[in-house]
C-alpha cells in the first residue's frame, strides 16, 4: 500500500512537472547532453541589407521549448561544378530571439539551383550543411554544440531544419 502511494505521488509530481513546462510554466533545463531541433520559416525576399527574417519553433529533447523570431545572414561563396552540378558554397550566422533568450548559430554548406519545370518561372533552392553554437543568452548562456541542416527553399518561402546535440 505505501508503495502504491509512492507511486500515484511520483506519477501526479511528473504530471505537474510536464504541465508547467508545457502550460507556459518555466522549463527547467538540467545540465547535460540534448537533442536540439529548430524549424525555421524564412521570407524569401532578401532584405536591403542582405537578411532574411522570419520565425522559428525550438525543441529541446522533443519538448517544446521557445519560438520567436530569427535573421539570418547568408554569404554566398563560389560556385563549382560537382559531377556536372552547380554547387555554391554557403555560409553565414542565425540569430534566434524567443521569450527565453537569444541563440547565435554560425553555418557552413552547399547550395544547388533547382530548376522550374515551367522556364517562365522560379526555381527552388536545395541547401545543406553542417552549423555550431556561436553565443547565447537566457536559457541558450553556455551552451556548446552543433549539427546538420536542410534548406527546401522557393521564389516566396525557404523552410530549414536544423538538428543536432548541444551540452548546457
Amino acid at each position: 500500500m505505501a508503495r502504491y502511494a509512492l507511486t500515484c505521488a511520483l506519477i501526479a509530481l511528473a504530471s505537474l512537472s510536464i504541465s508547467g513546462s508545457t502550460l507556459g510554466g518555466t522549463l527547467q533545463v538540467s545540465a547535460g547532453k540534448s537533442k536540439v531541433v529548430i524549424v525555421e520559416l524564412l521570407n524569401g525576399k532578401q532584405r536591403p541589407d542582405g537578411t532574411l527574417r522570419g520565425q522559428f519553433r525550438l525543441l529541446l529533447d522533443d519538448v517544446g521549448t521557445d519560438t520567436g523570431t530569427t535573421e539570418i545572414r547568408p554569404q554566398l561563396g563560389a560556385t563549382a561544378t560537382v559531377g556536372g552540378q552547380q554547387q555554391q558554397q554557403v555560409a553565414g550566422n542565425d540569430t534566434f530571439t524567443g521569450k527565453k533568450g537569444t541563440l547565435g548559430i554560425t553555418l557552413r554548406g552547399v547550395g544547388v539551383a533547382i530548376q522550374n519545370f515551367d522556364p517562365t518561372k522560379l526555381g527552388y533552392d536545395n541547401e545543406f550543411g553542417t552549423w555550431k553554437v556561436a553565443e547565447g543568452t537566457g536559457l541558450y548562456k553556455g551552451w556548446h554544440g552543433g549539427g546538420r541542416w536542410a534548406l527546401v527553399g522557393g521564389p516566396t518561402v525557404n523552410n530549414i531544419e536544423w538538428d543536432g546535440t548541444v551540452t548546457h
